[in-house]
């Protein structure tokens, strides 16, 4: 589900109108659908238990998300309270914290509020090559 927002274009060049257009849309569909499990999934256990899986590069759903353009701070405040501060604190195979990369993906200041806010640390936490967010 996350990894179709991800898209890029396999020549590493600028994408063309369409295949922006595209994939905004597969981004959308994807808030859609985020959105919708967490409305089916109110149980703050299944919520906590769906936070603490790790995927590629050792990230948490909140970490992929955080990589997804445009991410609504709804989505984000749901999964920062779903946590139980597990995924705002964890470092993916990267060193990065999901305020990592927010900040790289030009989250909104609503969003890198929610999670400094939840991570007050993080905003001073070095990656691997000792960059912070």
């Amino acid at each position: 589900l996350l990894n179709t927002g991800k898209e890029k274009n396999k020549n590493n060049r600028p994408m063309t109108s369409v295949e922006e257009s595209q994939r905004n849309k597969t981004v959308e569909a994807t808030w859609k659908k985020i959105r919708a499990w967490l409305w089916k999934h109110p149980d703050p256990q299944v919520r906590a238990k769906a936070m603490s899986v790790r995927g590629k590069d050792d990230a948490t759903s909140l970490h992929n998300v955080c990589q997804l353009p445009n991410q609504p701070d709804d989505i984000i405040q749901d999964l920062v309270d779903a946590s139980s501060d597990s995924s705002v604190t964890w470092k993916d195979s990267h060193g990065w914290f999901p305020l990592h990369h927010a900040c790289a993906h030009s989250a909104s200041g609503k969003v890198i509020k929610i999670l400094i806010d939840a991570f007050p640390q993080g905003a001073t936490k070095q990656d691997t090559h000792a960059r912070t967010p």
